[in-house]
């Protein structure tokens, strides 16, 4: 695999941002759930390129540019959920961060988690960015059941990129950890 910090994998077109977050699943490591009172948290899911835009608010100024996504999982902890999601990246180094996701759950209950910043790296012979390794995340909150929630562990994905393969294709996420 080709390390692609420094360059942007996205190739500054735009719709390629879709491999920012739209990832296929590797399966992330598991965290031991040895924390008081947690429970062990797992689970999958699969996102959709919705807008990429600039926001000087949340991202800085150009070339950083906002992504946002939507799609669905299912994970150990309400079952079957939609997410959506959103981030920011600089174009330039690849970098990815504020990158945060709600998981809403039929119930009405939901769950916040908010990642680490972190970079993808790029494989040219099979048009695939992913992550170099597990990328940390903490549990911000939620609703309902999980009103206050905490937690954290790690995840995984992978992606096409629309720019090298010619398709766009959803993302995976792997994630495992723990919540309380």
């Amino acid at each position: 695999m080709v390390d692609r910090r420094g360059t942007s994998w996205l190739r500054n077109t735009g719709p390629c941002l879709a491999g920012m977050v739209a990832v296929l699943l590797l399966g992330a490591s598991p965290v031991s759930a040895s924390h008081q009172g947690a429970m062990a948290y797992k689970g999958a899911e699969t996102l959709e390129l919705v807008s990429v835009a600039p926001n000087v608010a949340r991202c800085g100024a150009a070339p950083n540019v906002e992504a946002t996504f939507e799609g669905q999982g299912i994970d150990t902890a309400g079952g079957v959920f939609t997410v959506d999601a959103s981030g920011c990246q600089n174009p330039t180094t690849g970098q990815i961060f504020d990158l945060v996701a709600v998981d809403s759950y039929a119930t009405g209950d939901s769950v916040t988690i908010a990642a680490s910043s972190f970079f993808l790296v790029f494989d040219p012979q099979i048009c695939v960015s992913a992550t170099a390794g597990p990328v940390a995340y903490t549990v911000a909150g939620g609703t309902g059941a999980f009103a206050g929630a905490t937690g954290g562990g790690v995840f995984e994905f992978i992606s096409n990129d629309p720019s090298c393969s010619g398709v766009l294709a959803p993302a995976f996420v792997a994630f495992a950890g723990f919540i309380q």
